[in-house]
């Protein structure tokens, strides 16, 4: 088993994975650009997020053996950021303010990703717990949504 500790996550994506995968120059060249930016180093992860390489400090790249360790995308070190408004989950719907979740006018909306964001930690698990609630309301025939600020709520109950 390798180990990862200490590697930030990058996810490549489609087009740097293909030169990761043609090795040589190209894959050579491509842990050069990335070990400029990350200088620690980096696991270099699929657009599917499995492990498959690491670029060391020296921007040298080693393939990973099989079996490939899949990781989540909020732990990836290259996530756009929601306070440079890179994020798309910017333009998510915001029950709360009945628009979109870029357009709050509040500090947390400006520095957090959507509660349901790909990048937010406990997006999944509050996801899940949503769903679930809202069909449950839903038989029951009532608003889907108990309260405005229920996916915020979720989020901040979550460990």
């Amino acid at each position: 088993m390798v180990n990862y500790d200490g590697y930030p996550l990058f996810r490549c994506n489609r087009a740097m994975f293909a030169y990761w995968t043609a090795k040589g120059v190209l894959q050579r060249n491509l842990a050069n650009v990335i070990s400029k930016t990350w200088k620690t180093g980096v696991v270099v992860l699929t657009p599917a997020l499995y492990a498959v390489g690491i670029v060391d400090p020296r921007g040298n790249p080693h393939d990973l053996p099989p079996p490939y360790r899949q990781f989540e995308m909020w732990q990836i070190c290259n996530a756009p950021s929601p306070v440079y408004k890179e994020c798309a989950c910017r333009m998510f719907y915001d029950p709360e303010s009945g628009g979109a979740w870029g357009a709050r006018d509040d500090k947390r909306a400006r520095e957090q990703h959507h509660p349901h964001c790909q990048f937010e930690r406990r997006a999944v698990a509050g996801w899940k717990q949503d769903y679930r609630s809202a069909w449950a309301r839903k038989r029951q025939g009532l608003n889907p949504q108990a309260r405005p600020d229920e996916w915020i709520k979720t989020r901040e109950a979550l460990p």
